[in-house]
């Protein structure tokens, strides 16, 4: 028994759930389904939750988003900080030589992801080797502030939601949508497009779902 009650515990932890349970009212609706006495059918318990999911996903993106606007906005008052057009924000860390990337080049790159409150999701410096990219198939931030510094450059790139993955992180990653992300890039080498032929990077950051 406490077995089954320790794995159900487990999977609800797996979807943020226990925050919103009422365990007075949980254990007494499994007595009524196991008792055949359920106030309620099996579609109309799946409606009410998909309601609550998709209520507390909308909440999440929007208070994601409220937290990236107010981060690039006070990050972008640092005398270091350049602002682009298009919302995307950098420092030059070193500009490395005039040998700039292309969108149809690649890219040899050591990086590291964060998100605001400085957790880490990706890191080729802790892999212990540096990744290639295709440049024209990264996220946009990546694609336009890698332009921004030469072969052998480093910079720091802060995100918008917007050019990072917006409302459609990659499945099973810790990035929530909407979030605003960092990324400490160093650019060790450019490799020009031979013909048409497109080398697959591995590790590979995802294509934003659009």
């Amino acid at each position: 028994s406490y077995a089954m009650g320790s794995q159900i515990a487990e999977s609800m932890k797996q979807g943020n759930l226990l925050q919103n349970i009422d365990f007075t009212v949980f254990v007494d609706a499994m007595k009524d389904v196991l008792a055949g006495n359920s106030y309620i059918t099996r579609e109309q318990s799946a409606a009410v939750i998909t309601a609550f999911l998709q209520k507390e996903y909308e909440s999440l993106k929007a208070n994601n988003l409220a937290t990236a606007n107010a981060f690039l906005e006070q990050n972008k008052t640092k005398e270091v900080v350049v602002v682009l057009p298009s919302g995307l924000q950098y420092v030059i860390l070193k500009p490395g030589n005039d040998k700039k990337p292309t969108e149809t080049d690649e890219v040899v790159v050591n990086y590291q992801g964060t998100m605001l409150d400085g957790t880490v999701f990706d890191s080729s410096y802790e892999r212990g080797e540096p990744a290639t990219f295709n440049l024209g198939r990264l996220i946009p931030g990546w694609k336009e502030g890698l332009q921004y510094i030469g072969e052998g450059g480093e910079m720091m790139l802060f995100i918008p939601p917007g050019l990072a993955y917006g409302e459609a992180p990659p499945q099973g990653s810790p990035i929530q949508p909407n979030a605003a992300l960092i990324f400490q890039l160093e650019l060790i080498k450019i490799m020009p497009k031979e013909g048409d032929q497109l080398i697959q990077p591995k590790p590979i950051i995802p294509v934003p779902a659009n």
